[in-house]
């Protein structure tokens, strides 16, 4: 970042215990750079683009601050090259794996950017070298017992995912509770066309999942009703797109009194039934990655 004495290469990092600032290194390859996206991504620091005079950087490194040590992050997709991308990170999202996403920035152009990519499936790994391959700079060997013949790397899966409403830069994300299988991700203040904006957005990540199971809620189950038009609830899912209701006459294998798909909302009203007969309902939650059935409620119309 800048100084007063001009752009740095250095790193500090500061111990809360104590309350103390102390030099643990400098950046990749000794180069300045400024506006660096970075995540906490176990015991280490993730870093991704950032600009200096001549050049904005596209690739990602890790550090290691008890070591010093960086790698570069091996990628199946280059992330572009990013200034002042705004980072969320949880530690558990999806389960088992550790998650970063980055939203927008300046590109190498200087225009601004208003792409979202997700990176997930972070690894290390180690492979053993030809006896025949020259001994490799310290900065790339892990500590084992044989640093000569044993390499370390890390590894990860970048998805590009939908982009932001409108490019923007200089702004700020922090990532909020999963609901309903979904991450979700507040994105604020930053400049958008140029202009400083004030106003908040839930970046909402499309659903990795078929649906959770639909609750039925009303009427209740083996209820007598009086209503013969009676309005069918059950719990909101976050994953659904859609509902889909059906209704059958005498038990669930039945003859079909009311359908309905499409549905946005979690509750329907239904055709007239008949009084005196029992009716079996069922709802189907829908989304792109699949469907999921509620367990079947009957009620009976007095």
């Amino acid at each position: 970042g800048w100084t007063p004495s001009g752009l740095t290469r250095l790193i500090y990092k500061y111990n809360p215990a104590t309350g103390d600032w102390s030099f643990s290194g400098s950046l990749p390859n000794n180069e300045p750079r400024y506006a660096v996206s970075t995540a906490v991504v176990g015991t280490h620091i993730l870093v991704y683009g950032g600009a200096n005079e001549t050049k904005t950087y596209d690739g990602m490194q890790l550090y290691d601050p008890a070591l010093d040590l960086w790698d570069d992050l091996e990628l199946d997709n280059a992330p572009g090259a990013a200034a002042y991308a705004a980072t969320a990170f949880e530690w558990q999202v999806p389960p088992t794996h550790k998650a970063v996403m980055f939203f927008g920035g300046t590109d190498a152009d200087g225009a601004a950017r208003g792409n979202a990519l997700w990176l997930d499936n972070i690894r290390g790994y180690t492979y053993t070298l030809p006896v025949n391959v020259p001994k490799l700079h310290a900065e790339h060997i892990e500590n084992v017992a044989e640093p000569d013949s044993v390499i370390k790397g890390y590894s990860g899966t970048l998805t590009a995912l939908t982009p932001l409403p409108v490019a923007r830069t200089e702004h700020a994300a922090a990532m909020l509770a999963p609901q309903g299988g979904q991450v979700r991700v507040l994105i604020f203040g930053g400049l958008e066309n140029g202009q400083a904006v004030a106003d908040q957005l839930i970046y909402t990540t499309p659903c990795p999942d078929a649906p959770e199971k639909p609750v039925l809620t009303a009427p209740a189950n083996n209820k007598t009703i009086t209503l013969t038009r009676p309005k069918l609830k059950w719990n909101a899912i976050g994953c659904a797109a859609t509902y889909s209701v059906i209704v059958k006459e005498g038990s669930r294998s039945g003859v079909k009194k009311f359908s309905v798909s499409n549905l946005q909302v979690p509750y329907v009203k239904t055709s007239a039934l008949t009084r005196g007969k029992t009716y079996y309902w069922q709802v189907t939650a829908v989304n792109a990655a699949g469907k999921t059935k509620s367990a079947w409620f009957h009620f009976t119309v007095q």
